[in-house]
């Protein structure tokens, strides 16, 4: 009698055909022209196993279409007494693709030895692919077992490699579900089909699922629904080693995600940033890297990088994997059409290659780099700018996928005011003379060290035009109106400036103005006019007007005598009182 292996053990022929059926090898020995189980279920697509599923930095379906192929049944299903468990059942491969599955099966390399003829091709490749693998049949790999999905994925969508059947009916069968993730944030769909074994196909309606370079999308993926008992209940997410009901679909393109711990800076400040990513599954991906671009900021701090990845600091060994001065990119061989890195010096630039990340303990594994970088002038006038900074993801696969950027760009922002010096009748005044205080802390409360000048650059990263703060008024940068009485304040962080005006123009009154500007996280521009009363106007286009008199009768036409006329005055009457005493002695003398 013909004897198979189940196990361990030595049986006779007729108990492991029986072990076979019950592990899923329907065969016409045994299970001739099967009924498929009735009902319809559903197969979860997930784009992560991460349960934070609100977590920004984490792969979506977003924007990305599956069509579902039947391409196996199920049938003779066995239940516990409950009815809870399904404890046997047989799997075979749709008529209508049994030859692909031939073909696939020579394409992937998997090795049929030991199987009978009786025995359904597909349900053999599934035993053999699942961690319990019956009857000792040869392992399939997951690299063949992905191969064979890549050929049956080829073959079902025909010569027009498209889903939805451009080449005139060509296609091996209609999908049993076409449709697209609903939101864009959405990390799992959910396909509702027939109960058996599908064929996940990625997609973007009518366009090729493949071309010369690989697959467009996504790697197809082969998942069975979960099984329904008689009374409709649908069980059993596992069965003899495979995952039933639910798949992992893999990402094309590296997620990345860029942040920085201000919205808004000075040209001068400091900005950390911090990028995250996960490390890709080492089955699939042969190469891995990360690379940053930092416009308008200069002096990405290697001394203040950090790296951890799963929350562990790695950072020691991390940065011998970290080039300076040179950005990095995935370029397509046109003859070849092989994917490769290609570097290209440029100071703003940094990469990281991650590739000895990918191994069993790291795949799936969030990644962080956090660095400081300082924010930078486009010109020695201190221009505003809003700085861009973006990183780049990127991989190299193992099997004919192509790949595609993964990009995050974050925005830090600059803002201005400025001032305008008139004389009573709104002429132009140059030569008054001011300094700023900047509430670095945003306290309320500005102190001497708050003083600002502009950078001559060449420390901290700085470039000319980039602001400082200095310790005391002495060091402060005086700032003169021009022949048209302008001054621009640009590049600045929002918040408060103090201006002080320290010398008017010749030829005023020395009234010199105190007030507040206040730059709003959007921008905008209001003044707290303190003591100078209507001598400062209300901004108009982030423009603040500043009225210098020349006499006490101008001053009061502006209407801001109520405030410094008053100091004025008793300056005067100050002066006079002196005068009245000096005067009264004399005459006390005679």
């Amino acid at each position: 009698m013909e004897k198979f292996v189940l196990g361990k053990k030595v049986v006779a022929a007729a108990a492991a055909m029986a072990a076979l059926s019950s592990f899923g090898f329907a065969g016409t020995a045994f299970a001739a022209d099967p009924a498929p189980a009735a009902g319809n279920a559903t197969i979860t697509l997930k784009s992560t196993n991460n349960t934070d599923q609100a977590a920004e930095n984490l792969p979506t379906l977003g924007g990305r279409r599956f069509a579902a192929y039947k391409i196996g049944s199920y049938s003779n299903p066995t239940f516990t007494a409950d009815g809870s468990k399904v404890q046997s059942l047989d799997v075979t491969a749709d008529a209508a693709v049994k030859a692909a599955v031939e073909q696939a099966v020579k394409d992937a390399g998997i090795d049929l030895t030991g199987k009978p003829d009786s025995v359904d091709t597909l349900a053999w490749v599934l035993a053999a692919a699942s961690t319990e693998n019956p009857n000792g049949a040869t392992p399939v790999t997951a690299d063949q077992f992905r191969a064979f999905a890549n050929s049956l994925a080829k073959q079902i969508v025909a010569e027009d490699k498209a889903v939805g059947g451009k080449d005139n009916g060509a296609d091996l069968l209609a999908p049993a579900a076409d449709q697209a993730a609903a939101n864009a944030t959405d990390k799992t769909m959910d396909l509702t089909v027939p109960e058996g074994y599908y064929l996940i196909i990625q997609h973007n309606d009518a366009n090729p699922v493949y071309g010369d370079d690989g697959f467009v999308d996504g790697l197809p993926v082969v998942v069975g629904t979960t099984i329904g008992n008689p009374d409709g209940k649908q069980l059993n997410t596992t069965y003899k080693g495979l995952t039933l009901g639910s798949a992992l679909i893999k990402p094309q393109e590296v997620p990345v995600l860029k942040t920085a711990d201000k919205k808004d800076a000075s040209n001068g400040d400091k900005v950390k940033f911090t990028i995250t990513s996960h490390v890709p599954n080492f089955l699939d991906v042969a190469t891995y890297r990360l690379s940053d671009t930092d416009v308008d900021f200069s002096n990405p701090a290697v001394d203040d990088l950090h790296v951890t990845v799963d929350g562990k600091d790695v950072t020691a060994d991390a940065k011998a994997h970290f080039t300076m001065g040179k950005s990095t990119k995935l370029v397509q061989d046109a003859q070849s059409k092989a994917w490769s890195w290609q570097d290209t010096d440029d100071a703003n630039s940094w990469y990281f290659d991650g590739s000895y990340l990918l191994d069993q303990a790291n795949s799936g594994k969030q990644i962080v780099i956090t660095y400081s970088a300082t924010k930078n002038a486009k010109d020695a006038a201190g221009s505003t700018n809003e700085s861009q900074n973006t990183v780049y993801g990127g991989a190299t696969f193992k099997e004919d996928m192509a790949p595609k950027d993964g990009t995050s760009t974050v925005k830090v922002g600059s803002f201005e005011f400025g001032l305008h010096k008139v004389d009573k009748k709104g002429a132009d005044v140059a030569g008054a003379k001011f300094t700023v205080q900047r509430d670095v802390n945003g306290d309320g409360q500005f102190a001497d060290d708050e003083y600002i000048k502009l950078s001559a650059g060449g420390q901290d990263g700085k470039v000319a035009g980039d602001w400082d703060t200095v310790t005391n008024e002495n060091d402060a940068a005086v700032f003169t109106t021009a022949a048209d009485g302008t001054l621009s304040f640009k590049g600045l962080a929002h918040g408060d400036y103090k201006v002080n005006e320290t010398k008017v123009a010749d030829g005023f009154l020395d009234i010199k103005p105190v007030f507040t500007i206040h730059v709003d996280d959007k921008g905008a521009v209001t003044v707290t006019k303190g003591t100078a009363g209507d001598l400062v106007s209300d901004p108009a286009n982030k423009v603040v007007t500043v009225t210098n008199v020349r006499n006490i009768p101008e001053l009061s036409q502006t209407g801001a005598a109520g405030i410094v006329l008053t100091t004025l005055v008793a300056a005067m009457v100050a002066a006079g009182a002196v005068v009245i005493i000096r005067m009264a002695r004399k005459q006390t003398a005679r």
